[in-house]
């Protein structure tokens, strides 16, 4: 009869039962795990911000113990690594998380940082690069990407990154000032000024401004002594700087702001006859 229980139909809803407890089982255990975990991370949180690193290291590797695959766990323990100078253990543990968590854009950000600081160069620009493909207009990853390349050597390189940054964020000055150090050590003096006025035109109040101008300052006293040292020498290249002081000094291949140019002109009328006249430095506003 259909109502009648059977031998093999009791034992089938025996099992479905026991399986439907196995599992109502597993999921306490699994969100326990997590409590527990969660738990252990905030404490750690808080022994760190006192601190006390290694207690805290100890309550995150407690956490991975439970949830090895953890990638927040493992992110947050090579933090404390880092801030206990551990940079290779840090960086074994942010590149776990990465493995993880491939989509995690922090985590690569971290990793990419960690790369930095322990000078591993190369090995930053490959992570920046694997980042971009992820995050296509990533700034962070642009900016370390620059510094490594920097650090390496490939200016031109160094300065593809800052021109990207320049083009996703035209109206930061930090990265004018970037793009106008990285021409001044290519030697481009033109461009290094034009670059460090647009830092003072971007934000003229802020501290980065004030280092623009004291490095438009420098540009300009170096190559004025420069010019008149060569006015000393050459008495046609005199005349013309009496005549026209920019464009002489522009056909020298010397390129001076605004103030320099000034300056240069009050040298002209009263000090340039004078061998032993020392240009003062402009004053820049």
């Amino acid at each position: 009869m259909e109502g009648r229980l059977t031998r093999g139909r009791v034992v089938r809803i025996l099992t479905e039962n026991t399986s439907g407890h196995e599992e109502l089982s597993e999921a306490r255990k699994r969100r326990s795990i997590r409590q527990r975990v969660s738990a252990l991370a905030r404490k750690a949180e808080t022994l760190a911000s006192r601190g006390l690193l290694d207690s805290a290291a100890r309550r995150l590797e407690e956490a991975l113990e439970m949830d090895p695959s953890n990638s927040g766990v493992l992110l947050q323990l090579a933090g404390v690594r880092r801030s206990q100078g551990k940079l290779n253990e840090a960086i074994r543990l942010a590149a776990t998380a990465v493995e993880r968590s491939e989509r995690d854009v922090d985590a690569r950000q971290f990793l990419l940082q960690l790369y930095l600081e322990a000078g591993e160069y190369r090995r930053a620009i490959d992570c920046g690069k694997s980042l971009l493909k992820l995050s296509p207009r990533n700034l962070y990853a642009r900016d370390i990407m620059g510094v490594a390349y920097l650090q390496l050597g490939q200016l031109d390189k160094a300065l593809q990154m800052t021109n990207e940054l320049i083009h996703l964020d035209p109206t930061d000055p930090s990265n004018h000032f970037k793009r106008a150090v990285l021409f001044q050590q290519k030697g481009d003096v033109a461009r290094a000024i034009r670059e460090f006025d647009r830092v003072v035109d971007l934000d003229p109040e802020a501290d980065i401004a004030e280092e623009a101008r004291e490095a438009i300052s420098w540009l300009d006293t170096f190559q004025i002594r420069q010019i008149v040292g060569l006015a000393m020498e050459d008495a046609i290249f005199r005349t013309k700087l009496i005549r026209n002081a920019e464009e002489a000094a522009a056909e020298r291949g010397f390129y001076l702001s605004g103030m320099g140019v000034a300056t240069l002109r009050h040298l002209i009328l009263e000090d340039l006859l004078d061998p032993s006249a020392e240009p003062e430095p402009p004053t820049y506003h």
